[in-house]
């Protein structure tokens, strides 16, 4: 909704999707990936504690700063 109010066509390339049994060594290969493919972005919006703690990894590896180069949020929870 965000996305189509500020006229920003959704970017499916720009998804890591994962499913409910986190293989947490492919999300960061993904995320790794994504970040070495040339795509400008400016943050990363993950979808629990977990998944939000490994992207950070990968970023943080591949010499961004947290906050200052980009933002990481995340939503929901599991128990982190």
């Amino acid at each position: 909704m965000a996305l189509s109010e500020y006229g920003i066509e959704f970017n499916k390339n720009l998804v890591v999707s994962t499913n409910v049994e986190i293989n947490f060594e492919e999300l960061m290969n993904d995320v790794r990936n994504l970040v070495r493919s040339g795509q400008k972005f400016d943050g990363f919006i993950c979808t629990g504690g977990y998944i939000a703690y490994y992207t950070g990894l990968v970023l943080v590896e591949e010499g961004y700063k947290i906050p200052g180069d980009l933002l990481l949020g995340e939503f929901g929870d599991n128990n982190m």
